[in-house]
C-alpha cells in the first residue's frame, strides 16, 4: 500500500515522553499499523462524529486531509475537553494566525508547547527530513482553560 503525507506516524521517542506524562487510553486518528494506543479509531471509523467520554486521548490528525481539516479537529477537541470531559493532547503544526488557533487554543486549551527543532516524522516506517514549519503539543484539560506557554525539545539530547 501507498503511503501519503497523511499517513505521517509520531515519532516514538516523542509520544513515549508524552505517555509517561498523560497516560493515554485512546489514539483518535490512526491507521492500525501506526496506533499508539490499544484503542484507537481510524479515519474510516471518523472519531469526529463520534463521543468519548472521560478518556485520555493522543490526537495527531492529518495535516492536509480536506474531508477533515485540522480546525475541525481543534474544534472536538475542545468540545471533548469541555463537555466531555476527556484529556485531549494534540500535535499540530503551530499556525498561530488561524482562527482556529485564537478562538479554540488560546481561549480553552490548558498549554501550547511549542516544539524546538525539527520532529523527524516516520512514514512507512522510515524517518523523514524534518517537516516544513514548526508544531505545537496543545493540551486540552478538563476544567482549566486559558493557555500557557512552553516549549519541549523535539528529541531527547
Amino acid at each position: 500500500m501507498g503511503h501519503t503525507k497523511n499517513d505521517y506516524e509520531t515519532p516514538r521517542d516523542f509520544y513515549l515522553r508524552l505517555h509517561d506524562e498523560f497516560r493515554f487510553n485512546l489514539d483518535a486518528a490512526a491507521l492500525p499499523i501506526t496506533a499508539k494506543c490499544r484503542q484507537f479509531i481510524t479515519r474510516e471509523q471518523n472519531a469526529l462524529s463520534q463521543v468519548f467520554e472521560r478518556k485520555r486521548i493522543w490526537l495527531n490528525p492529518p495535516y492536509n486531509d480536506r474531508q477533515y481539516p485540522i480546525s475541525e479537529w481543534v474544534k472536538w477537541a475542545h468540545i471533548h475537553s469541555t463537555v466531555h470531559n476527556s484529556l485531549v493532547v494534540m500535535l499540530i503544526p503551530s499556525a498561530t494566525d488561524t482562527a482556529y488557533w485564537h478562538d479554540y487554543i488560546l481561549q480553552s486549551a490548558s498549554e501550547v508547547r511549542n516544539v524546538k527543532g525539527r520532529l523527524h516524522f516516520l512514514l512507512g516506517g522510515e524517518p523523514q527530513t524534518g517537516p516544513r514549519g514548526c508544531h505545537s503539543v496543545i493540551v486540552f484539560r478538563p476544567g482549566v482553560h486559558g493557555a500557557q506557554l512552553s516549549s519541549m525539545e523535539a528529541r531527547l539530547l
